[in-house]
């Protein structure tokens, strides 16, 4: 495949789930808020729905990934039992920390309008109808959607690819449009190897290395995979 192709593959595809998981995470998210609106207690406010919907994208996304890659780049309909466990196993391993992180921010959310409605002196209406924007939900749905999105299409890619004994190196490919993080500007085209991450400075100043773009299992922070739209390609 050329760049041009991989890059609309990818596009199309992430799009797709992008679009379906944003509509069940904001339905999640609102059902969290309205856990606290119902009980006026942030410890109802669960990590557990989030994580289940988290687990089933990331094996979704990550097997359907692979499959593609699969069929497209090594001409095989289907791979073998050993890497369906392997992207299974990969697929469901940090899903229950994204969706304490993303419940985090959510108790963050509440406690911040429970703040503004006592220096403000809001009703109990004025306070929940602000707990339970709309727009609000819906763009950190599709915030959520996009990100686990990324991280689950490139982990797949990246394991497929790892264990193919085809590739030596990757491509980090960043869409260079107004909206990409300067961080991830300077990386697109850079090359490395298989195994050697890439370096990033955060705005802390401190220096963090990824994988593949979505990767925070070297402890990279929501500046650097929130939102993020890069991609890899092997060579």
């Amino acid at each position: 495949m050329t760049l041009d192709e991989y890059a609309s593959l990818y596009d199309r595809f992430t799009k797709r789930y992008e679009k379906k998981y944003e509509q069940i995470i904001s339905a999640e998210i609102k059902r969290q808020i309205n856990s606290y609106v119902k009980s006026g207690n942030l410890s109802s406010v669960s990590p557990e729905g989030m994580a289940k919907i988290l687990r089933n994208m990331h094996i979704e996304i990550g097997i359907n990934w692979a499959k593609l890659l699969n069929k497209r780049t090594q001409k095989r309909d289907r791979f073998s039992d050993y890497m369906y466990s392997l992207l299974r196993t990969y697929m469901i391993m940090d899903s229950y920390n994204a969706s304490e992180q993303i419940t985090q921010t959510t108790i963050d959310h509440i406690k911040d309008l429970l703040y503004q409605a006592t220096i403000l002196n809001w009703s109990i209406n004025m306070l929940n109808k602000e707990l339970l924007n709309i727009k609000y939900i819906r763009m950190r749905g599709l915030l959520i959607s996009r990100t686990e999105t990324t991280y689950a299409s490139n982990l797949s890619g990246y394991l497929l690819m790892t264990n193919s004994n085809q590739f030596t190196s990757k491509r980090w490919v960043g869409i260079l449009d107004n909206r990409i993080r300067r961080d991830h500007r300077i990386l697109n085209g850079q090359v490395k190897g298989l195994y050697e991450p890439f370096s990033v400075v955060n705005k802390y100043g401190i220096t963090v290395q990824m994988n593949y773009p979505g990767d925070r299992s070297f402890g990279a922070g929501p500046d650097q995979i929130c939102n993020c739209r890069c991609f890899l390609i092997y060579e």
